[in-house]
């Protein structure tokens, strides 16, 4: 039943309706409503605005974000802003309901609607859903592509913000579904009142935060500017978030991104060894306006004291802090005696942007991954020695190192990936794809332990890494010409059919004679074109049409089944079965403009290892860049690889790379947030004193025509 108009507006709704009309009301539109009714024009406002309002509250973005965020419209399937945090895999699917009285609520028609909306962005059915969806699809597409994406179905209410039970029966039976496949990458739901909202504006009007913290074991630091070092009970921090929550964090460079490996790692080391937390953990850093000691004991000035700290941030240890208070509330006792460090700079007296100076500095230190630990393994020292001795090839396994052109060698990390996918146990590859620094582990039956715990012959490394690279680029060629669900089990099923096709070829082909080897390598295109109708068809018979694409092969169970059926239809000779033609991309009616990469791999008009600099388009990405990539000349810097998936190898960091996805990479780490949704990262590289990628492969194209005429 439609609510009435006028009668008495409670005053929250009076307050947040004013809020959003002042915040929202020039940058929200509502000219696609049919109706002209000021009224029903207003409602819609005062509702998108709400969803605006949440997603401003949530990350901490500013107003223009914030309506940026809204996609409520046709076609919206339930769904009326995603909010997005920025450097962090963090994403809210929110659905707002508005009304004057305070009465709304979230029906059982509109969970279904919102469940059925994250499905079709699990699966990237963009082109079913509205084109402001489309404006967000490359940011929504990197918070669910990270191994740690958390995501959360999210109703705001102008009501009471409760949830009935058919509600939350609909979005538990989606958490199920979707977390018991992905546990790692989870999903969950909540609910924002009128009260939340209300919260929402006040938050904006008085953020500053004052702590008085007690501190044992201090020095402190008076020149240039006033600092202290010292412990802190990790009750203490805990106390902390309890009070403010994620507001200690609005001057950092990201909020807490939530269970991380590293986070996992700080709650267990505070869980199995208090005592050492200490010595374990890098700390936190606090800057603050101003810091006055007050000593417990007047008698002994140098002993435990307490500083008053007015105007506070956590510029570094977000993780640190929020992990700490997690495990502080399950298990008070057991942590108790746990001591952290914290760095505390006083900003009072210091030049403008001192305090932007040390968030960035604090968080911008090299950090050691999990890979150069890999790497202290004498084994590879000596598969490199076998690489130069054998195969007079390179086999680089220390970061910053060159790796090698294709032709010359492979990483640690390429040969890791192809001796995965080798395995007989299809489990690594599911680990792997979950999270790449899965590589690396080594207790107990860790995939590094598996793959290397006997040397492997550098001859069938080689040739698996160079099987792996065909596998990826015929599978490249099949995800452009599939689109839908097709498109997304090509993308996220990725390494499980290189698992499946090592599986079918044995080691038999990795010990061929030259001759034979090629001829086997000439017949792979065909053998992926063959495994990919399969798992796409099996997914959807095993699991249904509408099931999760990417946590389907984030689950071990589900992919060794698809594993099963697949090659026992291989083996038995079974026909290959019919994709749906909604599954294949649409030929358009005119012809498309060929892929850049593509174009100059097939010319060989760039050589391998050739040198490419990055070019800077337009005032504005020029000046938004010009710090970040001054503070180090390797990030102008990549070599071209001569393949056709990921073309550039990046200099500041040896990882392959994409032209577009080298670009938007760069954006991210050098925090432009007003950086476009899309780019052709092919105008961005040039090869020096020759031209840009796009350009060559215009000329190529050129000589082509010239050449048929």
């Amino acid at each position: 039943m439609a609510e009435e108009r006028g009668g008495r507006v409670p005053r929250e709704v009076g307050l947040v309706a004013a809020a959003i009309k002042r915040d929202f009301g020039g940058l929200i539109s509502v000219d696609d409503m049919p109706s002209k009714d000021p009224y029903q024009r207003e409602q819609k406002l005062l509702s998108r605005g709400l969803a605006a309002l949440i997603a401003r509250q949530l990350t901490g973005c500013d107003n223009e974000t914030a309506a940026g965020f809204v996609v409520d419209g046709f076609d919206d399937y339930g769904i009326d802003a995603v909010a997005i945090l920025e450097g962090a895999p963090r994403l809210w699917l929110i659905q707002s309901k508005w009304s004057d009285q305070g009465r709304a609520s979230l029906k059982m028609n509109d969970a279904l609607q919102m469940v059925n909306g994250f499905k079709r962005i699990d699966q990237r059915q963009y082109d079913r859903l509205n084109e402001r969806y489309t404006s967000l699809a490359d940011q929504i597409n990197r918070v669910l592509d990270h191994p740690d994406a958390h995501i959360t179905l999210l109703a705001a209410v102008m009501g009471q913000g409760q949830l009935s039970s058919s509600v939350i029966e609909c979005f538990e039976d989606a958490k199920k579904e979707f977390n018991s496949f992905s546990p790692d990458r989870p999903i969950d739901y909540g609910v924002r009142g009128a009260l939340d909202a209300k919260t929402a504006i006040l938050e904006g009007l008085d953020v500053r935060i004052d702590l008085s913290v007690p501190v044992t074991n201090w020095f402190r630091q008076t020149a240039p500017y006033d600092a202290f070092q010292g412990s802190v009970s990790v009750g203490e921090v805990a106390s902390w978030y309890e009070k403010h929550r994620d507001r200690l964090f609005d001057r950092n460079i990201r909020q807490s991104l939530g269970l991380t490996p590293a986070n996992s790692a700080i709650s267990a080391t505070l869980k199995e060894h208090p005592e050492l937390f200490w010595y374990f953990n890098n700390g936190i850093t606090v800057t603050c306006d101003k810091a006055d000691p007050h000593p417990f004991s007047i008698s002994d000035p140098n002993g435990p004291i307490t500083l008053d700290l007015t105007n506070v941030s956590v510029v570094n240890g977000a993780q640190t802090v929020t992990t700490i208070s997690a495990v502080f509330e399950q298990h008070p006792d057991l942590v108790a005696g746990a001591q952290v460090s914290v760095k505390v700079i006083a900003t009072r007296n210091s030049p403008d942007g001192f305090g932007e100076q040390i968030t960035k500095a604090a968080n911008t230190q090299n950090r050691v991954e999990p890979q150069d630990f890999a790497a202290l393994d004498p084994m590879q020292a000596s598969i490199r020695s076998e690489f130069q001795v054998k195969l007079e090839k390179t086999y680089v396994y220390r970061r910053g190192e060159t790796p090698p052109a294709p032709d010359a060698g492979c990483t640690m990390e390429e040969a890791g990936l192809a001796l995965v996918c080798a395995h007989n146990d299809a489990r690594l590859a599911v680990r792997v794809k979950a999270r790449i620094d899965a590589l690396w582990e080594k207790e107990g039956q860790g995939v590094y332990t598996r793959i290397f715990r006997r040397a492997p012959d550098s001859a069938q490394i080689w040739r698996s890494v160079r099987l792996l690279r065909d596998v990826r680029e015929a599978l490249d060629r099949e995800e452009k010409e599939r689109r839908n669900r097709a498109a997304a089990v090509a993308e996220h099923g990725d390494l499980l059919l290189a698992h499946i096709v090592f599986q079918r070829v044995g080691l038999d082909h990795l010990d061929d004679t030259t001759e034979e080897w090629d001829s086997f390598r000439a017949s792979v295109p065909g053998l992926v074109t063959d495994v990919l109708d399969r798992l796409i068809s099996y997914v959807d018979i095993e699991f249904g049409s509408n099931s999760f694409i990417r946590s389907t092969f984030l689950n071990e169970d589900r992919c060794r089944l698809l594993v099963r059926r697949i090659l026992t239809d291989l083996e038995e000779g079974a026909p290959p079965p019919q994709v749906p033609d909604d599954y294949r991309r649409e030929e358009n009616s005119k012809p498309r403009r060929p892929n850049t990469v593509a174009v100059l791999v097939d010319a060989d008009r760039v050589p391998e290892g050739a040198e490419l600099r990055f070019v800077g388009a337009g005032a504005g990405e020029e000046e938004a860049l010009a710090e970040w990539l001054a503070a180090d000349a390797r990030r102008t810097q990549a070599t071209w690889t001569g393949q056709r998936g990921k073309a550039l190898l990046w200099a500041a960091d040896n990882r392959r790379y994409s032209p577009t996805g080298l670009v938007q990479h760069m954006w991210r780490l050098a925090e432009w947030n007003a950086a476009p949704v899309a780019v052709q990262g092919t105008k961005r590289w040039e090869v020096p004193g020759q031209g840009t990628l796009v350009e060559l492969a215009e000329e190529v194209l050129r000589e082509r025509d010239l050449h048929e005429l």
